[in-house]
Formats: C-alpha cells, structure tokens, sequence
C-alpha cells in the first residue's frame, strides 16, 4: 500500500489530480479487503466523501471492484452452505442452516444489483399497438350521419363527407 501512495504523491499536478490519486488510493484499499468506512477515517474524511470521491473519479472501477466483492460473498456464502448441508443430519445446526441461507440469499439480491446483465431476472415486456386511423375515422363518420336529427350534427357530417376521409 505505501508504494501505490507514494507513486501517487509523485503524480500529483494539483489539487484535481490529488483527489484522482486519493480514489485510487481508496479504491486499491478497498481491493484490498479494506472497508470504506475504515479508509475515509484514514484520509480523515466521511465515508460520504469516499464514495463521492470514487463514483466521480473512477466510477467503472468502482463498479467493477463492487461486483467482484460480491462475487465473493457469494462464492463464500455458498460454500458456507454447502459445508453445513453436508453434515450428518443430526449435527446439523438448523440455526447456522437458516444464517448461511440467508448470506446467500442476500448475496445473490446484491448480485442482482450490481451485475445486472449476468445475475438479474430478465424482463421482456412487448407492446404491440395496432391501429386502424382509416376505419377509426369512418366508423365516427358514421355514427354522426346516423344521428344527424340536428342541425349542427348534420353540418358536421357534411365536413366531414367533403374532407377526403375513406
């Protein structure tokens, strides 16, 4: 971790490029196994700041490193899981069962968020609207025709007969 902060003090061309450097530096903590939380105390900045700072400078990476910590959680979770099933039936803690369900369960709901495209449920929604203007004006032309009893409905059928409507 000293190295990539002491390349990063190197670089430095002002105040811009020292926030850049200091999402980078948050970033490869948080890689690193680091939380967030931890790190902002480290830069002496809220957590808010530390988000901040990496949703502006390096938003792909940060998405990136999100979903691979999910990835992760999952994969463990899973494992967890899986190690518990295995158990014979009476050892087997249904408490710890229901915990480890649950990590995965919540895992796989964080997935779905940040790796949408892979892990989200799929959604296909197809509307169709079909119209026929043509017969739609006809059928009004005929119903003001049929009860053409005023005056005025009458000199609107007439309108609309010497308009060119089908």
């Amino acid at each position: 971790m000293r190295l990539a902060e002491s390349k990063a003090r190197k670089t430095r061309k002002g105040p811009e490029q020292s926030t850049q450097d200091r999402a980078a530096l948050i970033l490869a903590r948080y890689d690193a196994g680091e939380e967030i939380e931890g790190i902002a105390k480290h830069f002496q900045i809220t957590h808010q700041a530390a988000y901040k700072s990496l949703l502006r400078h390096c938003p792909e990476e940060w998405k990136t490193s999100q979903a691979a910590k999910a990835l992760t959680q999952y994969e463990t979770a899973k494992a967890k899981l899986e190690e518990i099933w295995r158990q014979d039936r009476t050892e087997r803690d249904q408490v710890a069962l229901a915990c480890a369900r649950e990590q995965v369960r919540t895992a796989q709901w964080e997935l779905e968020r940040v790796l949408s495209k892979i892990y989200a449920q799929k959604q296909d929604v197809t509307v169709n609207i079909v119209t026929d203007l043509a017969n739609r004006l006809h059928s009004a032309r005929e119903r003001l025709v049929g009860s053409g009893s005023t005056e005025s409905s009458q000199s609107q059928a007439k309108l609309l007969k010497e308009k060119d409507c089908p």
